[in-house]
């Protein structure tokens, strides 16, 4: 029997966003049941981007300075100042998001009301 290697390709299309205010609720990307105690609303902080093929290549990064709001790239030891416009591209790799409701959550069976979407303690998993 003749084993088949699997063929990867990789995606060269770019994803359009804006880097502030990613609504999930408005996107419907929440079901109807998670109602949110703060809106799901996330802002783009540092993505990586990579060039090259599936086998190979360079990542390079970009990070928005918090008390500046200016954005750089990172390219092995050159560090460079971004537009916002230059942020977002078709080698974005990984993308990273905080919660404009920066309060971090515990989410534990035991403590429930961390949770960022409202609960309802007729659940029967809270009751263990």
């Amino acid at each position: 029997e003749e084993v088949q290697t699997p063929v990867s390709k990789k995606l060269s299309h770019q994803v359009r966003l804006d880097t502030e205010g990613l609504d999930l609720a408005a996107l419907g990307a929440l079901p109807a049941a998670s109602t949110q105690k703060v809106a799901p609303v996330f802002d783009l902080f540092g993505l990586v981007d990579h060039f090259g093929s599936c086998g190979f290549g360079h990542y390079t990064a970009s990070v928005r300075n918090d008390s500046t709001l200016q954005w750089h790239r990172f390219n092995d030891d050159l560090v460079t100042p971004l537009e916002r416009n230059e942020v977002v591209s078709e080698k974005a790799y990984l993308l990273f998001f905080r919660r404009r409701d920066a309060l971090c959550r515990r989410q534990t069976q035991s403590f429930p009301d961390g949770w960022p979407h409202r609960i309802d303690r007729e659940w029967s998993f809270l009751d263990g």
